[in-house]
């Protein structure tokens, strides 16, 4: 005689043993049935989340309850990205555009599971575009900042310092359907106090104001906002990319300053022009003009090209790639002052 456990946790064994090491293996559902809590060791991610059942917050909510079990005994599967524009699934209707990018975001930024059920020949451009921003994955460190305050954090900062320098993501999200204002102190969030920090709205496709030590936000109902934070270094650095929500942390790697030039590797995908979004360019008055942007040699033999795009704000730049195949590009942007 064996437990109702025992002989569950001997099934997915078997299971486990015949389907291989190679094959992820995603379980269901401790959310309808804690039982399936049992099964850590056993399967590569966890439905932690139930149907939607027409309110796309209950699976940020579960996620975000059991955050702390994502990729340390299994991937979490919160099931809350949606963004079909018509036709209904899992219990969930259409959305707006605003709603596709929160969803999407949350699951992106928080580095769960991304499990998508929307039949994705039906879906429009506009919302194919939020899934090629959304669905890569980090490894980078994230956290929920208001965790025990609300039953759903607003606000999540995403740090990544495996490279040299240290980027910082925060996603601001807002469920209601009022709008909201978020006021955190840097030292809460996790940002160093008494540095001055440039700032990108991913979503918005623009800058916003620098800050020193507080950071202040609205954020539209039932929508989200991606920003990416860089500390002022007294030249011009990389804030953000457009290849993907975490602004550089899944597509850039050696960033360096060295003789008025700012180089990195860039990781782009076919025919997906990236831009680069710098900043620091208003360093205490005295401001840096970018004169020239370049790829290396071998990239620019392979057909790839780089363009320094018209000033449009005060303090920063933009530079965009384009590549016809998928590659990792070296490009360099020379300043003078």
């Amino acid at each position: 005689m064996v437990s109702n456990i025992e002989a569950y946790r001997s099934g997915l064994k078997l299971l486990r043993q015949s389907a291989g090491d190679d094959v992820f293996f995603s379980g269901c559902c401790i959310s309808q049935n804690m039982r399936e809590m049992t099964a850590i060791g056993l399967v590569d991610s966890m439905r932690v989340g139930p149907d939607a059942s027409g309110d796309i917050r209950v699976g940020t909510l579960r996620g975000s309850r059991l955050y702390f079990l994502n990729g340390r005994v299994w991937w979490n599967d919160p099931d809350p990205a949606v963004v079909r524009a018509s036709g209904s699934g899992m219990g969930v209707g259409p959305v707006t555009l605003d709603e596709a990018r929160l969803t999407t975001s949350w699951v992106a930024l928080s580095g769960q599971f991304f499990l998508l059920s929307d039949w994705l020949p039906n879906l429009p451009a506009e919302r194919i575009e939020i899934l090629k921003r959304t669905m890569a994955h980090h490894d980078a460190g994230v956290r929920p900042v208001d965790y025990f305050e609300r039953d759903i954090p607003n606000t999540w900062l995403v740090t990544d310092s495996r490279q040299g320098v240290r980027r910082d993501v925060i996603g601001l999200f807002n469920y209601d359907r009022n709008e909201i204002s978020v006021n955190h102190s840097c030292e809460r969030i996790g940002l160093e106090s008494g540095k001055t920090y440039h700032a990108f709205d991913f979503w918005a496709g623009k800058p916003v104001a620098d800050f020193r030590d507080e950071f202040k936000a609205t954020v539209a109902k039932r929508a989200c906002r991606v920003i990416a934070v860089r500390a002022d270094e007294g030249h011009p650095v990389l804030v953000s990319t457009s290849r993907h929500v975490t602004q550089g942390m899944v597509d850039v790697t050696n960033e360096k300053w060295s003789g008025k030039a700012l180089s990195a590797i860039s990781a782009l995908i076919a025919n997906d022009p990236c831009e680069l979004r710098i900043a620091g360019l208003n360093d205490g008055g005295k401001k840096w003009k970018p004169v020239e942007a370049q790829v290396s040699s071998a990239d620019r033999d392979s057909g790839v090209t780089v363009e320094l795009l018209p000033a449009t704000e005060a303090g920063w730049c933009r530079a965009v790639i384009h590549s016809k195949t998928t590659c990792a590009v070296k490009w360099t942007i020379r300043f003078t002052k």
